[in-house]
C-alpha cells in the first residue's frame, strides 16, 4: 500500500505533521519487523527525509553544485582567455606589419631625398655659377673659381654628392634585406 501511495506524484513524502514529524520519522517508530523495514526502504527510495533534514540543503549536493559551478566558470574563463590571446596575437601581428611598413616608407623617403640631393649636387658640378673665361690660357675656367666662397661651394657640393650617394648605396645594399639594420638606420 505504501509503494502504491508513493507512486502518485501528488504525494509529498516529506510533508511535516503537527508533531513536526515526516513519514520517515513515523516509520522509525513502528515496531521492528519486516513490514517496518519495507516501509522505511520504500520511503527512502522515493526521497523521504527525517524532519530535522527537511528544508536543509544536502551538503554533499551543495558541494557538488558548487564544484560544478566553479568548473564551468573556469572553463568559461579558459575559453575567454584563449579568445583574448588570439585577439592580442592578431593585434600584435598587425602592429608589427604596420611598423614594418612605416620603416619601409621611411627608408623609401630617405632614399628619394638622397637621390634628389645627389642629382642636384651632380647637376651643380656641371653648371657652375658665374661666367667663364672665353680666351687665353685659362679658357673655360669660371670667373669666380679663385674666390673663397666658390671653393666652399665646391667642397660642400662634393660632400653632399658623396654623402647622398653613400646613403643610397647603404639603403639599397645593406638595409634592403636586414630589418634590424632598417630600424637602426631609421633611428639615426
Amino acid at each position: 500500500i505504501v509503494s502504491l501511495l508513493l507512486s502518485y506524484s501528488a504525494v509529498d513524502v516529506n510533508a511535516i505533521n503537527k508533531q513536526q514529524e515526516t513519514a520517515l520519522d513515523l516509520a522509525d517508530k513502528l515496531p521492528y519487523g519486516s513490514s517496518a523495514l519495507e516501509i522505511q526502504e520504500a520511503l527512502s527510495e522515493y526521497g523521504a527525509k527525517y524532519a530535522r533534514h527537511v528544508g536543509k540543503v544536502d551538503e554533499a549536493m551543495e558541494l557538488k553544485r558548487t564544484v560544478s559551478d566553479i568548473k564551468h566558470e573556469v572553463q568559461s574563463q579558459l575559453i575567454q582567455n584563449e579568445k583574448t590571446r588570439r585577439r592580442v596575437s592578431g593585434i600584435a601581428k598587425e602592429l608589427k606589419k604596420l611598423h614594418r611598413e612605416a620603416v619601409q616608407n621611411t627608408i623609401n623617403s630617405v632614399t628619394v631625398v638622397a637621390v634628389l640631393f645627389a642629382s642636384i649636387a651632380f647637376l651643380a658640378i656641371f653648371n657652375l655659377p658665374g661666367q667663364y673665361i672665353m680666351e687665353g690660357p685659362q679658357a673655360g675656367k669660371s670667373n669666380i673659381a679663385d674666390h673663397v666662397g666658390f671653393q666652399i661651394f665646391c667642397l660642400l657640393n662634393s660632400t653632399s654628392l658623396f654623402i647622398s650617394l653613400a646613403v643610397v648605396v647603404v639603403q639599397i645594399t645593406l638595409v634592403a634585406w636586414d630589418t634590424r639594420a632598417q630600424r637602426q638606420i631609421v633611428s639615426v
